[in-house]
């Protein structure tokens, strides 16, 4: 589950064999209140979808679905005025593709199982245009290899005004 720039709440839910989707939600940070459902049918019932991330500016949403023997595939949705999704593109490699985490530099970075680098989206904020991708983006360490997690952190940081008291 990721929660965009926004306040458009995403979550993922798979029934292997049967179905992938993500569901969005409008979140009131006031109430704690859901509204506004939309549903994406990935169409994609083999694998697991694993990652969801916001684009920076919260206009696309990225998703991914593991697959395991077959080929993972990396979905580009972009929302429009009204928040309805639609889909941008489909990318299908072989591996096995993990989880999404937007990074400060604006990127967002995607595990990919036994890799020695991660995947990276350059997300272009215009919904007429195709994000970047590069499969093997972000070199790890000699020696190391991804999993399929990442770490989570708080992405939206405020500032700060006065100290303590």
């Amino acid at each position: 589950m990721k929660l965009g720039g926004n306040n458009t709440l995403a979550v993922a839910l798979s029934s292997p064999g049967t179905s992938n989707l993500i569901e969005l939600f409008d979140l009131d940070n006031t109430t704690g209140r859901l509204t506004n459902y939309r549903k994406i049918d990935l169409n994609e019932p083999n694998g697991q979808v694993y990652g969801v991330e916001f684009s920076p500016g919260g206009n696309k949403v990225f998703a991914t679905v593991k697959g395991s023997p077959s080929p993972s595939v990396l979905f580009e949705y972009f929302l429009d005025s009204l928040s309805q999704p639609y889909l941008k593109q489909r990318i299908q490699q072989n591996g096995e593709f993990g989880a999404l985490q937007a990074g400060p530099d604006g990127q967002i970075y995607m595990a990919i199982n036994g890799g020695s680098a991660l995947g990276t989206i350059q997300a272009v904020e215009d919904t007429t245009q195709l994000s970047s991708f590069n499969l093997n983006g972000f070199n790890l360490a000699g020696g190391t290899n991804s999993n399929l997690g990442l770490p989570n952190f708080i992405q939206i940081q405020g500032n700060a005004f006065g100290g303590p008291g």
